[in-house]
C-alpha cells in the first residue's frame, strides 16, 4: 500500500526529486542554521530559500495558504494549518499572535470541512519561562496577572474554535513546561467538548509517564461526560530532554530506547480504540509500523476506514508516500501545513529539524523511493 510515488504526475515527480535531493544534503542545513542563528541576518527571499519555503510552508499568510491547499481537495486529503511562530518573550508578540489565530478561525469557519484543525504552539501564547514557571510552582502574587493574561489566550481560541466549529490541536512543549499546557487543554475540554471534542490535546509518547496520563484523564471524561482528543505524536525535543535532566540532576522523563516510544506509542492507539466512545485521536507519525498497527486495529473492531474517531496526519512536504495513499483508502488523513512569512518560517524549520534528528534520515528514505519511481518513468 505505501513505499511508491506512482500517485504522482511525471512533472511532480522531477520536483520532488529536485527538492529532496537538495534538503538531504546535511550541509545545507548547517549553512542554513548558522546563517539564522549565529549571524541574526535576516533571510533573504532568493533561491534556494524560496525553494525551501514553497515545499514545506503553505504561504507567507492565511490567503496564500488557502489557495496551496486547494490541491489537497480532489484527493480527499484535509487541512491542519499551523501559524508558525513561536519563541519570543513578549507580551505584545502574544497577543498579536492571538489575533492572527482569532483571523484565521474567521478565514476557515466557512471552509472547516476542508481546514477542520488549526494548530497552537503554547510557546506562540506565553513564553517558555513563563509555562515552566507555572507549570513547577504555585502561582505568586507577582505572577498572578500573567497567569490570568495566558488563560485568557486560551480560552479565547477555545471559545472561538466552539463556536466556529473548528477542532484546536495544542501542541506539547518541554516536559518542564508541559504541566501548564496540559491544565489549559484540560480545562478547555471540560468546558468545550461535552457534545464533541472541539479541543485537542498533544502526547508525546517518548515520555514514559504518557499512557498513564491519557489513561486517568480518560477515566475522567467517562466521569465527567465529556470527549477527549489527542493527537499522538512521538516527541520533537528527545535529546535536549535528556540534556536538561542531566544538568539539572533528575531522572531523564524520555525513554532512551526507540523501541520503548514505538511500543508506547502503539499501545496509546490501543487504549484509544479501546475507548472508542469517547474518545478521538489521530495518528501524526510519518512510522509506517505504527500507521499499518493502527489500521488493522481498526479492521479487527470492524471500524469503517473514516471513521470519525481516528485520523491520521503527516507534515506538509513529507509522507506523500503516506497520505495519498491512506486518502485514496478512504481514511481519515489531514497535512499538517505552516504558514508564516519567509523570515520566520526558515528559523522554525531549522528549529524543527534540530528537535527532529531524524528528520534527514526521513528524507533520504523518501529519495530513495522517488528516485525509485523516477528510474521506472525513464523506462
Amino acid at each position: 500500500m505505501f513505499d511508491s510515488y506512482s500517485f504522482l504526475s511525471a512533472e511532480e515527480l522531477r520536483k520532488q526529486r529536485q527538492i529532496y535531493r537538495f534538503i538531504t544534503r546535511r550541509w545545507i542545513y548547517e549553512m542554513g542554521k548558522w546563517y539564522v542563528q549565529k549571524l541574526h541576518l535576516p533571510v533573504p527571499a532568493i533561491y534556494p530559500v524560496t525553494l525551501i519555503f514553497r515545499h514545506f510552508i503553505g504561504g507567507k499568510n492565511i490567503d496564500e495558504v488557502i489557495v496551496t491547499i486547494q490541491k489537497f481537495k480532489p484527493k480527499n486529503i484535509k487541512v491542519i494549518l499551523d501559524y508558525a511562530v513561536e519563541g519570543a518573550d513578549d507580551q505584545k508578540f502574544f497577543d498579536q499572535n492571538l489575533q492572527v489565530f482569532l483571523n484565521t478561525m474567521d478565514k476557515i469557519s466557512a471552509q472547516k470541512d476542508q481546514i477542520p484543525f488549526l494548530a497552537i504552539k503554547p510557546t506562540a501564547l506565553a513564553s517558555e519561562k513563563w509555562l515552566r514557571i507555572f507549570s513547577e510552582e504555585n502561582i505568586t502574587t507577582a505572577g498572578l496577572e500573567i497567569y490570568k493574561a495566558i488563560k485568557n489566550r486560551f480560552f479565547a481560541l477555545f471559545d472561538k474554535a466552539y463556536k466556529a466549529g473548528v477542532i484546536i490541536l495544542v501542541d506539547a512543549e518541554k516536559s518542564y513546561t508541559q504541566n501548564f499546557v496540559d491544565k489549559m487543554v484540560w480545562e478547555g475540554m471540560l468546558q468545550y467538548n461535552k457534545d464533541y471534542p472541539f479541543v485537542w490535546n498533544t502526547v508525546q509518547l517518548y515520555r514514559k509517564d504518557r499512557l498513564d496520563f491519557m489513561t486517568e484523564e480518560i477515566r475522567a471524561a467517562y466521569l465527567k461526560g465529556i470527549y477527549v482528543g489527542y493527537k499522538l505524536v512521538r516527541g520533537a525535543y528527545h535529546e535536549q530532554e535528556i540534556l536538561e535532566a542531566q544538568k539539572e540532576g533528575r531522572e531523564s522523563p524520555v525513554f532512551d530506547k526507540k523501541e520503548d516510544t514505538d511500543k508506547q506509542y502503539d499501545d496509546a492507539i490501543d487504549l484509544s480504540l479501546k475507548n472508542h466512545s469517547r474518545v478521538f485521536f489521530m495518528c501524526a507519525t510519518h512510522n509506517k509500523e505504527s500507521i499499518l498497527h493502527a489500521m488493522q486495529q481498526m479492521k479487527a473492531m470492524n471500524l469503517k476506514n473514516n471513521d470519525e474517531h481516528v485520523w491520521f496526519s503527516q507534515l506538509y512536504g513529507m509522507g506523500d508516500y503516506l497520505t495519498y495513499p491512506l486518502a485514496e483508502a478512504g481514511y481519515n488523513v489531514a497535512k499538517y501545513v505552516p504558514f508564516a512569512p519567509i523570515s520566520q518560517a526558515l528559523p522554525y524549520m531549522i528549529r524543527r529539524m534540530e528537535e527532529n534528528s531524524n528528520a534527514i534520515g526521513m528524507a533520504k528514505y523518501e529519495l530513495q523511493l522517488i528516485e525509485k519511481e523516477w528510474k521506472k518513468l525513464k523506462k
